[in-house]
């Protein structure tokens, strides 16, 4: 009997996270995001500019005190952008037939999830570079008030879209 309750435990284990915790147990994964890097562009205007200010620097005083700096300023720009490019990675965006995710994993990890019955409401935000490039922010809202948010996803209004739709097709299910 012990060892039929340890296989049970094994197979829950290697069991796929998309096709876990809905209400039979089927739960699908309708779509995984992760964030552009263009949606960082704050984090990458810096060390642009600061690369800006050393070109100049070493242009108009060519000595090897501004060679120096340059070369400190292109490592600061480096950095800077393997940084930004390591927190945009740290975020993944999903939605299930049963439920919405957000995780965030860099150096602490935090995640919010909603089921979709709970939605209220679904916002999209795009500022003036989010609309020539076609990226944005969802905000989801719930019955209690509290946003599961999807920052900086490609096609925003398409993942609206998905989600509305997966909504309809939840309290169709429900009825």
């Amino acid at each position: 009997m012990m060892a039929k309750a340890s296989n049970v435990r094994m197979q829950a284990k290697r069991q796929s996270p998309s096709r876990r915790g809905g209400p039979e147990g089927g739960e699908k994964t309708i779509g995984v995001w992760k964030p552009i890097l263009l949606s960082f562009y704050p984090i990458l205007l810096v060390p642009l500019l600061a690369l800006l200010v050393g070109l100049v620097l070493l242009v108009s005083f060519p000595s090897p005190a501004t060679v120096l700096l340059f070369s400190l300023v292109i490592l600061f720009g480096g950095a800077c952008f393997l940084l930004a490019r390591a927190y945009c990675r740290a975020f993944t965006f999903s939605i299930t037939d049963w439920r919405v995710r957000s995780e965030f994993r860099f150096i602490v990890t935090r995640s919010s999830e909603a089921p979709l019955r709970t939605v209220t409401n679904i916002e999209v935000f795009q500022d003036l570079p989010g609309r020539v490039l076609n990226f944005g922010s969802v905000y989801i809202t719930t019955m209690s008030g509290v946003p599961v948010v999807f920052r900086g996803v490609p096609r925003p209004y398409e993942v609206r879209q998905l989600i509305s739709g997966t909504i309809s097709s939840v309290e169709k299910v429900n009825r």
